[in-house]
């Protein structure tokens, strides 16, 4: 029994070493993994950012934006696809509350739109919701580039009725650089739809005052639906399909920006945080889930269990020799002595 137990406790030894290892190799695997996406989640944010700094350096040198301009500058940018998540690069103007009648007669009129003739007709320029008097200022989205369907009817919305847009954008104002809002749900038709995503703001400044300050135009900036920018930024052709999780900041539910799930949970994960323009994200890859041993393991442990018994057999069989030798051997005694009596 001794020997059983023995070649057993081997066993399990190598068992525990080879889980180990592979553990080991998996966390590895994971940490590259989310090296890769975290790379490429800050590389696209990077490369947008560049192509706002472009259009606010450009706009900030105009006395005003118009669309043909803008539409011709967005034109030149190598953006990538809807489906990697960017959704276009719209331009809104800080305008004052009083002064939004005369900026909605004048978008009416035709100013800054394109002709029918190479684009759908869009609906009367109008900024939404009508709440703006309380704040003192609106900025409706001007235009939104390339002028889909979708976005066109998201003409006129008004950013800064949402306190996450809001926010986002004094602090672009204020730190001068591109600002990534928090989570949100992207608009739709001129109304919020339930597609999480973020926005990233480049502030556009006019010419400075004498007392050098400068005053703010407005903000262009780029929408990005969350999952399809996630899922943009994946490797191609990872070795095994695992899970990954983006949150906007703390790993809670509410946070979640979007997700890859994996067909089951395996709760082995490794977190990274990926800094993207003034926001912090948090990214967990999960590995897929697996058997409760690896196919070495398994194949040790039977490989083992099969030697333990083979040597608990054998050493069955070599007792029971040995006893039947001390009999035989103690029945030829006996004989031996009733034959010299």
């Amino acid at each position: 029994m001794g020997i059983f137990t023995l070649t057993m406790a081997v066993t399990a030894l190598s068992v525990f070493a080879i889980e180990r290892a592979d553990r080991q190799r998996e966390i590895a695997q994971l940490d590259k993994v989310a090296q890769e996406v975290s790379s490429g989640l800050e590389r696209r944010a990077n490369g947008n950012a560049a192509y706002l700094r472009s259009a606010a350096a450009l706009f900030a040198t105009r006395r005003s934006v118009e669309a043909s301009l803008f539409r011709s500058f967005v034109g030149q940018l190598q953006m990538e696809s809807s489906t990697s998540g960017v959704n276009g690069i719209g331009w809104g103007m800080r305008v004052a509350s009083d002064d939004v009648p005369m900026v909605e007669r004048v978008m009416r009129n035709g100013s800054g739109h394109a002709d029918e003739a190479s684009h759908p007709p869009a609906p009367p320029f109008a900024v939404q919701p009508r709440d703006f008097a309380r704040r003192g200022y609106a900025v409706p989205v001007m235009y939104l580039v390339p002028e889909n369907a979708r976005n066109r009817l998201s003409i006129g919305y008004d950013m800064a009725s949402d306190p996450v847009r809001r926010a986002a954008m004094d602090r672009a104002e204020l730190m001068e650089r591109p600002i990534v809002s928090g989570k949100l749900q992207l608009v739709r038709a001129g109304h919020v739809s339930q597609q999480v995503g973020f926005v990233m703001y480049m502030p556009v400044f006019g010419s400075s005052r004498d007392d050098g300050s400068r005053t703010l135009r407005g903000f262009v900036f780029t929408p990005f639906a969350a999952e399809d920018f996630l899922r943009a930024s994946m490797p191609a052709d990872p070795d095994a399909p695992l899970g990954l999780r983006l949150y906007d900041g703390a790993e809670n539910p509410g946070q979640l920006l979007a997700q890859e799930r994996p067909e089951v949970r395996s709760g082995r994960v490794v977190r990274r945080w990926v800094d993207v323009a003034g926001r912090r994200w948090l990214l967990v890859v999960e590995a897929p889930a697996t058997m409760m041993l690896g196919m070495l393991s398994v194949m040790t442990l039977l490989f083992g269990l099969l030697v333990a018994t083979l040597l608990l057999v054998l050493a069955r069989l070599v007792s029971q020799q040995v006893g039947e030798d001390r009999m035989a051997l103690a029945w030829f005694e006996q004989q031996s002595s009733i034959a010299t009596r």
